[in-house]
């Protein structure tokens, strides 16, 4: 993500009034290597949630959730899981299993963490619905008991702040403060003052290209941080 135009940001252009609510807080901001020093008047938000992760396991009936069968759940490298998952453990069922006499491919069904059928599909076949894996048989066949889990998690972020993004996934999508001073995160973590309530010239909040304040306002205001267009005034 690339930064920004640098900007002359002093007090009286970022902040329009003060009438007894401005409300400033300190916290730690996240290393930024890529864009170093973060300017006065950048948007910032909170790193809630850590990275998405994704694990598949045995579960079928033998001891510690062995199969019987001795194929393999391969979830796919590119896109494992869509935008439209469930958090928990998905189960991939065997419902068939490889029939010798007329080659008749074993079958399997797919539920998401609440429990509900989101589709079926036969074994050697790639399956797309909320998540994306190839179920493949091995030497020995899947029989009916055979089964896996894919258990998807997020864990809770650090708690530091880091630049706004809107397509963010770790909480930043979520804006908390606005730069009080230039800070340097280029090499280390840094506690810093940040704006978290008053008004403000929403054209000289800093968000990254590409990206508008436009996508803030409602979320800011339900913090008491009001942006007016100070240009037009």
């Amino acid at each position: 993500m690339a930064f920004y135009e640098e900007k002359d940001l002093s007090p009286s252009m970022l902040v329009t009034r003060d009438l007894g609510g401005l409300v400033t807080e300190r916290a730690t901001v996240a290393i930024d290597a890529t864009n170093g020093i973060l300017k006065r008047g950048t948007l910032l938000g909170k790193i809630t949630k850590g990275a998405i992760t994704g694990t598949p396991a045995p579960a079928g009936a033998g001891t510690g959730g062995v199969n019987e069968g001795t194929g393999t759940l391969t979830m796919d490298t590119t896109a494992p899981y869509h935008a439209d998952h469930m958090f928990g453990a998905y189960t991939i069922k065997v419902t068939r299993a490889f029939v010798v006499d007329g080659s008749v491919a074993g079958a399997f069904e797919v539920r998401n963490p609440a429990g509900s059928l989101i589709g079926t599909g036969t074994i050697g076949d790639t399956f797309d619905n909320q998540i994306k894996f190839v179920l493949a048989e091995g030497e020995t066949k899947f029989t009916i008991t055979d089964a896996f889990t894919y258990t998807i998690a997020q864990p809770a972020g650090s708690g530091q702040l880091a630049i706004v993004d809107n397509d963010a996934t770790n909480g930043t999508d979520v804006p908390f403060g606005i730069l009080v001073n230039d800070v340097d995160v280029s090499e280390a973590t840094a506690d810093a003052d940040l704006y978290v309530r008053g008004e403000f010239n929403q054209n000289e909040i800093i968000v990254p290209d590409g990206d508008s304040v436009e996508n803030y306002k409602e979320a800011l205001k339900a913090i008491n941080i009001y942006l007016v267009d100070s240009e037009s005034e």
